[in-house]
């Protein structure tokens, strides 16, 4: 669970951070300056998301804010190929909702890695989550070229959605798991 939730959550924080801002620019014709107001924008939302997603886990568990947090970068990305494909003039105004559901998502990192940690037994911990991530970033290295012939193929916003919905793969990954907010770490695995 820990490592699939790593795979995907790479390639969707991957898609998210390192494709908008080139959506932004080749599919939007945004300048450069737009470009760096937008990423700018989104990760001001997403500090905010960040610090949001702890005490939200905590509160209502981490398999629902996991869930909400990628659906709401799913949202976003559809929300972007909606406007490029409705044919009328985009407006940087018009995608600052993108940005906050963008930003506010970014915060799936935070319950993700602390989620999978929690999963694993206490002798095991640190070994499993470096193990996890590693995996993780391993898989995201293919990411650019695998999106890069599907943005030639068609557009940067459609490589963005592919990556978005492969992270969406999260959700049912997660729901395989236990429920690991407010419980001691002894009593989640034997």
């Amino acid at each position: 669970i820990a490592t699939l939730l790593h795979v995907f959550g790479g390639i969707f924080s991957y898609g998210l951070v390192v494709w908008v801002p080139s959506a932004i620019m080749m599919d939007f014709k945004m300048d450069k300056m737009q470009a760096a107001q937008f990423v700018m924008f989104a990760w001001g939302v997403g500090t905010l998301g960040y610090l949001m997603s702890g005490p939200l886990a905590d509160r209502f568990g981490r398999k629902i804010v996991l869930s909400l947090y990628t659906l709401l970068g799913l949202g976003a990305v559809l929300w972007l190929n909606y406007l490029l494909r409705s044919g009328a003039m985009v407006e940087f105004s018009d995608l600052l909702l993108p940005g906050v559901l963008i930003g506010t998502s970014l915060g799936v990192a935070g319950v993700y890695i602390t989620y999978t940690s929690e999963i694993y037994p206490s002798r095991l911990r640190t070994i499993g989550l470096g193990f996890s991530v590693g995996i993780g970033k391993a898989t995201a290295l293919f990411v650019p070229a695998i999106l890069g012939v599907i943005a030639e193929m068609s557009n940067v916003s459609t490589a963005l959605l592919v990556s978005c919905v492969i992270g969406v793969l999260m959700i049912p990954t997660i729901l395989c798991g236990p429920e690991t907010a407010g419980r001691n770490l002894d009593d989640i695995v034997q």
